[in-house]
């Protein structure tokens, strides 16, 4: 595990729920499963964090959707929260990373829930792939353009990409300890400059062809955000026009983090879709 963090922080950090350590491309990887520790006889619900964050942004919404019936498999992705390695530079890179985990843990047709970038590497490991039963969109699309200035402030390690981004991901309705604190914690855990200027960088070159949209033929629940200020319900709505069994519930007053912001009634609508 990451070296900065003791066996004894580790433990007591995760007292909470359960975690596994699984190893790819030769570096340890952390994997949260909620409640219950991970059992190769069930099906498996795959969460994918967004840029700069890690698992922990899952954890409030898990607790909510209490699928025992389920996996849960809640990874942080390389050089992000508790796991080894680099950062991947792109889309490509993580999508192959991400088949590579799944095939380390025998999931077979999982459902794969993603979050903006989570989102954007979902839908292209979708594409190509048929190991896979349903698809979840989270404030995603299949272009995530990202400000050219936040990308700067991130690649010189300015706090003030924290709060900037933050700023534009909030829509500032909801207060509770689950928003800003949690993501704000979230953001400062590595070094900007190796985390979310990279996860920027990819988001911002990982675009897919619209007409390569219709390779996605599962059933495809798509979640926006009336104020969502970095990806626009418009964009992610305009997925379903392309994606044939695809579903959109937009969730008001809530801004990018959504699943942060109002995960109650995000887990009511994932659950009635699973």
């Amino acid at each position: 595990m990451n070296s900065e963090i003791s066996p004894k922080k580790f433990n007591s950090l995760f007292r909470f729920y359960k975690t596994m350590v699984v190893t790819v491309e030769g570096k340890d990887t952390l994997v949260a499963n909620g409640n219950s520790f991970f059992d190769i006889s069930k099906p498996s619900i795959i969460c994918l964090h967004g840029s700069g964050l890690d698992h922990t942004c899952w954890l409030a919404l898990v607790n909510k959707l209490k699928l025992k019936e389920y996996n849960f498999v809640i990874p942080d992705f390389p050089g992000h929260g508790y796991s080894e390695g680099s950062s991947l530079k792109t889309i490509e890179e993580q999508v192959n990373w991400l088949e590579k985990l799944i095939k380390k843990l025998k999931c077979i047709s999982p459902i794969i829930i993603g979050h903006s970038q989570g989102g954007l590497v979902a839908l292209s490991y979708c594409m190509n792939s048929n190991n896979i039963e349903k698809l979840v969109l989270v404030n995603s699309a299949n272009k995530i353009k990202v400000h050219p200035d936040l990308i700067k402030l991130a690649m010189d390690n300015n706090p003030k990409a924290v709060d900037l981004m933050l700023k534009w991901a909030y829509s500032g309705h909801n207060k509770s300890y689950t928003t800003e604190k949690v993501a704000k914690k979230i953001l400062n855990f590595r070094e900007l400059s190796k985390t979310l200027a990279v996860d920027f960088i990819a988001c911002d070159n990982g675009e897919i062809d619209e007409a390569k949209l219709n390779n996605i033929r599962v059933p495809t629940l798509i979640i926006t955000s009336s104020n969502d200020k970095m990806v626009p319900a418009t964009l992610s709505m305009k997925l379903s026009k392309f994606i044939s069994k695809s579903s959109v519930e937009q969730i008001e007053e809530t801004g990018h983090m959504t699943l942060l912001e109002d995960f109650n009634e995000v887990g009511d609508i994932i659950k009635k879709f699973i």
